[in-house]
C-alpha cells in the first residue's frame, strides 16, 4: 500500500513536471498541507492511532505482573524485673515482591490477537486515505492548472484577434479593406472577449477549491 501511494504521487507529480517543475513543487506543497488541514485524511489518522494503542495494551495481558509491597510496625515492649522496670519500642521492616505471569488466557490471548488486526487494519485504511487525498488534492490542482492555462490561451487570442482587427480598420481607412471585413474581424474580436471573460471565471472558481487544504479551518 506503501508503494502504491508513493507511485500516485510520483505519477501525479510526473504529470505536473511536463508543464513546470516550479508546479510540480506548487503540488507537493499542497499535498503536504492537505495531510496536516484535511478534515478526512485528519480523521483516518486519528482512527489510525486510537488503533495501534490496542495491540500493545493486549500485549500487557500477557506479560508478567510484578507487585511489590512494603510494611513497618513499631512494636512496644515492657520489661518488669526485680527492682528495674524498662520499656523499649523497636521497629519491624517487611518487604515482599509477587511475580505472577499467567500460562494461558484464552480471553487475554483473543484480546492481544484482535489488537493486532485492529492496528494492521487501521494501517490500510489509513493509507487507503492517503491515497484518495492525493487523487482529491492532485484533480483539485490540476483542474485550476488547466483552467490557468485556458484562460492564459484565451488573453493571448484575444490580444491577437484585437491586432488583427486594429490592422483591419486602418486598411478600411486607406481603402484596402471594406466594412465587411471590419465587421467579421470585430465579431471575432468581441467572441475572444466573451471567451476570456468565461475562462476567467472558470479559473477563479477552480482557484477557489485550493485554500481547502492550504490553510487550516
Amino acid at each position: 500500500m506503501r508503494n502504491s501511494t508513493f507511485m500516485a504521487l510520483c505519477a501525479v507529480a510526473a504529470a505536473a513536471i511536463l508543464c513546470s517543475p516550479a508546479r510540480a513543487e506548487d503540488l507537493m506543497e499542497i499535498f503536504r498541507a492537505a495531510q496536516q488541514n484535511d478534515a478526512q485524511f485528519a480523521a483516518a489518522r486519528s482512527a489510525r492511532n486510537a488503533a495501534v494503542e490496542r495491540a500493545p495494551q493486549g500485549l500487557a495481558q500477557l506479560l508478567p505482573g510484578v507487585n511489590l509491597s512494603a510494611g513497618r510496625t513499631e512494636t512496644d515492649q515492657d520489661v518488669t524485673s526485680p527492682g528495674v522496670d524498662s520499656s523499649y519500642r523497636y521497629p519491624t521492616n517487611s518487604y515482599s515482591l509477587t511475580l505472577s505471569q499467567p500460562i494461558y488466557r484464552k480471553k487475554n490471548f483473543a484480546a492481544y490477537e484482535q489488537g493486532k488486526a485492529d492496528a494492521a487494519r487501521a494501517d490500510y485504511e489509513l493509507a487507503t486515505a492517503r491515497q484518495d487525498l492525493i487523487l482529491r488534492v492532485s484533480q483539485t490542482y490540476l483542474t485550476a492548472l488547466a483552467a490557468q492555462d485556458i484562460h492564459d490561451f484565451a488573453v493571448s487570442e484575444k490580444e491577437a484577434v484585437a491586432r488583427l482587427l486594429d490592422l483591419t480598420r486602418r486598411n478600411a481607412s486607406v481603402g484596402i479593406g471594406t466594412i465587411i471585413d471590419v465587421d467579421d474581424a470585430q465579431s471575432n474580436y468581441d467572441l475572444t472577449v466573451a471567451q476570456e471573460i468565461e475562462a476567467a471565471n472558470t479559473l477563479e472558481v477552480k482557484r477557489e477549491a485550493l485554500p481547502h487544504w492550504t490553510a487550516a479551518a
